[in-house]
């Protein structure tokens, strides 16, 4: 919210709720909306709008300036000029994400983030020994998970997490992004998309695949924004350090939920019994691993390439 941007003595917070009103005012003339018009678009009352308008009201959601942007086809900044807000974002790495969107994601990840720093969870690095896993090729840290955690197929993604130390939030993330891992604090926090967490598959290689950049990506004080599921990487948007963590985190996901010995078993199994119907025996090994059909085919594609053995 507007409100929190700014400490409790801070001497621009008035004028900066003002300076929001007015824009919200003249863009609502320009257009020429009444102001019970623009509360219905938005959802609010009257009232909400007044106050808006003339200053008064000093708590004003994020969420609310973003469905203005949307109304009156502008920016958010038209509404939080830069010389009075400024955007703080941590060091961001992994897919690309435009200033004002992620902003908007970093505040929408602190309402949701839980209290980090009770008993219950410990410290990463020190039950987890996550230093000695990152020097680890992916495909030997993930059999080395496995066997230090007793896993079995399909993989319970909650029990790897709540034994590595690492927390997860489902929350609505924007179009296209399926997690967003924040390494800021002790404690990881992976933060997956809530629609995409609805389906048991894509939530278990979702996370797999974050606890794989959190291996990697070891000693970032940062956040790893990572796009939605695709049979191709788009690598060429990435820099090199980020390809190379990409990689990693899929071959680690990957001989995470897929260990190799009972995966090429059980393709050979399917390779006998498809008689040409490629497709159904994808889909009977992703139904038998518990994961996507995306995830089966990059596991065939590890098995070909040896990523992450060398």
């Amino acid at each position: 919210m507007v409100g929190r941007l700014y400490s409790e003595n801070s001497p621009s917070l008035y004028q900066t709720v003002v300076d929001i009103g007015h824009s919200v005012e003249k863009h609502r003339k320009r257009v020429g909306y009444t102001q019970q018009q623009l509360a219905e678009l938005t959802g609010r009352s009257r009232a909400y709008i007044i106050g808006v308008e003339n200053g008064s009201l000093h708590d004003i959601p994020l969420s609310f300036i973003y469905d203005l942007a949307d109304i009156f086809k502008c920016k958010i900044s038209d509404f939080l000029p830069e010389r009075r807000v400024t955007m703080v974002v941590p060091p961001c790495r992994g897919a690309a994400v435009g200033r004002e969107e992620l902003y908007a994601l970093i505040q929408m990840m602190e309402e949701y983030r839980p209290d980090v720093h009770g008993d219950e969870w410990r410290a990463w690095g020190i039950d987890f020994p996550a230093a000695e896993y990152k020097t680890l090729v992916p495909q030997t840290a993930a059999q080395k998970l496995r066997a230090e955690f007793a896993l079995s197929v399909p993989v319970d993604m909650d029990v790897v997490f709540e034994r590595a130390g690492v927390l997860s939030v489902s929350l609505p993330l924007s179009d296209g992004i399926s997690t967003i891992l924040d390494m800021r604090t002790s404690v990881p926090i992976v933060f997956i998309d809530s629609v995409l967490a609805e389906d048991h598959a894509k939530r278990r290689a979702a996370l797999a695949h974050a606890l794989g950049h959190c291996i990697a990506e070891y000693g970032f004080k940062g956040i790893y924004v990572d796009k939605k599921e695709s049979i191709v990487l788009s690598e060429n948007i990435l820099n090199d350090q980020d390809a190379v963590s990409e990689r990693k985190a899929r071959a680690f996901a990957t001989a995470l939920l897929l260990p190799q010995d009972s995966f090429k078993e059980r393709l050979a199994d399917e390779a006998k019994k498809i008689g040409g119907n490629d497709e159904h025996a994808l889909a009977s090994l992703a139904a038998a691993f518990g994961v996507t059909v995306l995830a089966v085919i990059a596991a065939i594609a590890l098995l070909h390439s040896g990523d992450g053995k060398k």
